[in-house]
């Protein structure tokens, strides 16, 4: 009897301890992962020069649905004061107007808000002169994001004031100013997103025509995201003479688009001296990979510079007139 009772009691014993050893490891599996990520400090011998320095300006963030990752904010203060730092979070969305190509939308929200998935690390913080901080920031989307585009920013602010001096040097009041920076995020989710762009726009800057007593200043690409989700473009325009030959070629660096908007781009010409026919040949990436990843387009003008285009014309006109009256003066007869 004492040997049943002895082995109930141990049965029993071994059956409590795994009861605990799995509500441990559901436990420790509930409890939601805190990232390793802190907020440092350090004092940096920089240059004051007023103001504050927020780096990086722009985050690319891929991500797969439920997944999360964790980016880092630098702020430095290069003013001669301690400085009150708060961090902001918005939405942004793109634009059609040539002068606001990013929206911020203050408190209210996008159609692909990320305000509700940024997580800075601390909001608010005070900074010495030189010293510059990291900040984490968690970017977490839900296990049933959408996959498509999520745009914000994190806007740093300031606060300080200007001081307003009288004819005598004395003080005479003050006015508070609020200085504000952005570091954009553009959150993209894997999956089956629309990809589509389309050229709108290619052309010498300002009104169009076809000839020009100078160099053109440039040219002006606009391509229009009609897409779910942020683009990045890059191409160049090389700019032929009349034989075909080359005669310059125009980077354009990458730049990105964001869904529903046109983002345009100006690139200058400052080459030297140009005369006769040419041709402006513009090649955009659209900014995804298919057969068509590149969208093309062309242009063609004159440029025929004032002065010298007179000097031709002036020197045509004279050997006309010198021909002519050569010929009605003059008469060439062969020897007999």
């Amino acid at each position: 009897m004492d040997y049943i009772i002895n082995f109930m009691f141990k049965r029993e014993s071994k059956i409590n301890s795994l009861a605990i050893l799995f509500s441990l490891i559901f436990i420790l599996i509930s409890i939601p992962q805190v990232s390793d990520a802190q907020v440092t400090r350090e004092q940096l011998g920089v240059e004051l020069l007023n103001d504050f320095v927020l780096e990086p300006a722009k985050n690319e963030v891929l991500l797969n649905p439920g997944e999360s990752s964790v980016e880092y904010l630098s702020i430095i203060n290069r003013k001669a004061v301690n400085v009150d730092f708060q961090i902001q979070i918005e939405d942004i969305v793109g634009s059609d107007d040539i002068a606001e190509q990013v929206k911020l939308l203050g408190d209210e929200k996008g159609p692909y808000s990320l305000k509700d998935f940024l997580i800075p690390e601390i909001t608010e913080f005070t900074l010495e002169p030189g010293e510059k901080i990291t900040i984490p920031v968690r970017v977490e989307l839900s296990q049933d994001a959408e996959p498509r585009g999520y745009y914000g920013a994190l806007i740093v602010s300031s606060r300080g004031d200007d001081s307003r001096v009288d004819s005598n040097g004395e003080v005479s009041g003050k006015t508070e100013i609020i200085t504000r920076l952005g570091s954009i995020f553009l959150v993209r989710i894997n999956g089956d997103v629309i990809e589509k762009s389309e050229l709108v726009d290619f052309k010498t800057i300002g009104p169009k025509k076809y000839v020009y007593f100078s160099n053109p200043e440039g040219f002006e690409v606009a391509i229009k995201n009609k897409g779910n989700v942020h683009l990045v473009h890059y191409g160049e325009i090389k700019i032929k003479n009349l034989f075909g030959k080359e005669v310059t070629s125009l980077p354009i660096n990458a730049f990105f688009s964001l869904p529903d908007s046109t983002r345009y781009r100006e690139l200058s010409w400052k080459d030297g001296f140009a005369f006769g026919f040419y041709r402006a040949e513009l090649a955009l990436y659209q900014g995804f990979e298919n057969e068509d990843g590149f969208l093309d387009s062309n242009i063609w003008f004159f440029v025929l510079p004032w002065k010298l285009t007179l000097g031709l014309l002036l020197l045509a006109f004279v050997i006309f007139v010198v021909i002519r009256y050569f010929k009605k003066n003059f008469k060439l007869e062969r020897k007999k």
